[in-house]
């Protein structure tokens, strides 16, 4: 017979990390700052439904320190697996921008800070497309699709 000081079915589990979560001790992804490490931050859309038609880069920042990725660098398939493969990671040009924040592209820089100030100096083109609000219409799917 094996016996075991696990704890049964229903029983509180302690959380070995929860005293350095609640006292702020605890180190998270965001908290590192490696040497060669790029910080990055996530492209977001800011319509609720729309084609991308391009993402233009300001040609006035010092792009020399950022990476870039869009759907294109994406190898394979560019999905998001959640219930059904309907979600893009990147939303691609010419592709459908389904809600607000839909993740467009990717920057990295050196530190969090230049990956934010990237954000700050990429447009989206987008033709925004419009709401559908009601189940009749939404049935008919006369909205456009993912590309």
């Amino acid at each position: 017979m094996v016996t075991t000081s696990a704890p049964k079915v229903g029983a509180s589990v302690p959380r070995v990390d929860g005293r350095d979560k609640v006292s702020g001790k605890a180190k998270y992804v965001d908290d590192l700052s490696l040497p060669g490490m790029l910080h990055a931050a996530t492209v977001r859309s800011t319509v609720a439904h729309g084609i991308l038609e391009e993402i233009r880069l300001d040609p006035s920042f010092d792009w020399s320190d950022i990476v870039v990725a869009t759907a294109d660098d994406i190898p394979g398939t560019n999905v998001v697996s959640l219930i059904e493969d309907d979600q893009p990671a990147l939303v691609p040009v010419g592709g459908t921008i389904k809600h607000v924040d839909q993740a467009v592209a990717i920057v990295a820089a050196p530190t969090r800070r230049a990956a934010f100030e990237a954000l700050e100096h990429v447009e989206l083109v987008v033709q925004e497309l419009p709401a559908v609000f009601d189940l009749e219409e939404a049935l008919e799917a006369k909205v456009a699709v993912y590309k």
